[in-house]
């Protein structure tokens, strides 16, 4: 469907504001690829890794974002001290 489509090219898009410098850029970058729900599941793995990131705010978006991506990986993850549910 285009669907599928639309969400990779969004992916591509996406995917790479995750190394930017900015961490507001990191963050909606994160969130936005969250948004895009299951059919980003492919983006786990680089959602996590950002669960590294040095701004409480990425991690907290990443943690989210894995949580509207697969409800099952969020469950299997510690909370991070900042995030609240």
């Amino acid at each position: 469907s285009s669907n599928v489509c639309s969400s990779d090219l969004a992916l591509k898009a996406l995917l790479p504001l995750f190394k930017d410098n900015d961490a507001l850029v990191r963050r909606l970058s994160v969130y936005a690829v969250g948004q895009i729900g299951a059919a980003a599941k492919e983006a786990v793995p680089q959602i996590k890794e950002m669960m590294n990131d040095s701004d409480p705010s990425v991690i907290a978006s990443a943690f989210n974002a894995i949580g509207e991506i697969d409800p099952a990986a969020q469950k299997a993850m510690r909370t991070p001290p900042n995030v609240t549910n």
